[in-house]
């Protein structure tokens, strides 16, 4: 069974979504064929990254626009950003309203890709089409579970924002990514403002019941998928490209660097 996917705060209605999962290889010692036998969740109905087809979403006047709260503050301490799988964040940044429960940022990442687009870059697509890189913000719910750890394999317990980027304009933050071209470096962003990072229209957006997208794939994430990319400069998409190597792309910064083909 494919996931409803519901199109948010756009004036038009469309149909109901069959969209197709799209899953990708894991950095283990097993193909994603073979998941299953030893992570159950991944033979489930509800998995992530889909393909996103406009026509098949459904429109819901009653999905309220996703509000952040500490995301436009600028902090002073630095954020350590590494290479080797996922990259903590500041202190205080929640979703205040959209969902049903507040929910804490704890990490964020990236996939990007290389000039073969076909088969790296975004972890979700759009009518097929893949970005040069995706943010995932993961979120818990804190009203409900006291940590991350305790929430992360519950139906309602994980909540992440995602991110589309393209070559167009300038995002500063990406010029960190040069200083982290290997795993196991290390760099530092300081003054950090995490809005410059996102998106300025969170009106637009698809939201789905999904999973993790590597194992253990737990069916435990509400995912909001934003439709408008945010731009890069074409400077920056040759960072990008210089942090992929063999047309892969890396989840960048705290669990072990995941590569997916």
């Amino acid at each position: 069974i494919n996931p409803i996917l519901y199109l948010g705060l756009i004036p038009f209605l469309l149909t109901v979504s069959q969209c197709t999962a799209t899953k990708t290889v894991w950095q283990g010692d097993m193909d994603e064929e073979h998941w299953e036998s030893q992570y159950p969740a991944c033979a489930g109905k509800h998995q992530s990254p889909i393909d996103i087809q406009r026509k098949k979403t459904k429109y819901n006047p009653h999905l309220p626009q996703i509000q952040l709260s500490g995301y436009d503050a600028h902090y002073e301490e630095p954020l350590r950003l590494t290479n080797n799988g996922h990259s903590g964040v500041p202190p205080n940044l929640f979703i205040s309203h959209g969902l049903q429960n507040k929910f804490t940022a704890v990490q964020m990442h990236f996939h990007w890709g290389g000039l073969d687009l076909e088969s790296s870059g975004s972890e979700h697509t759009v009518d097929g089409m893949r970005y040069i890189a995706e943010l995932h913000i993961v979120h818990y719910n804190s009203e409900k579970y006291k940590t991350f750890e305790e929430a992360h394999d519950k139906e309602d317990g994980l909540a992440v924002l995602a991110f589309f980027y393209e070559v167009g304009l300038q995002a500063d933050f990406i010029s960190s990514l040069g200083k982290v071209r290997y795993a196991g470096q290390t760099t530092q962003m300081h003054h950090l403002d995490i809005s410059t990072m996102l998106s300025d229209d969170l009106s637009q957006f698809y939201r789905y019941k999904g999973s993790l997208t590597t194992p253990p794939c737990f069916e435990s994430i509400t995912w909001t998928v934003f439709d408008t990319p945010i731009k890069l400069s074409h400077n920056q998409f040759s960072l990008i490209l210089q942090c992929s190597t063999g047309g892969k792309h890396r989840a960048l910064g705290g669990r072990g660097l995941q590569t997916r083909e």
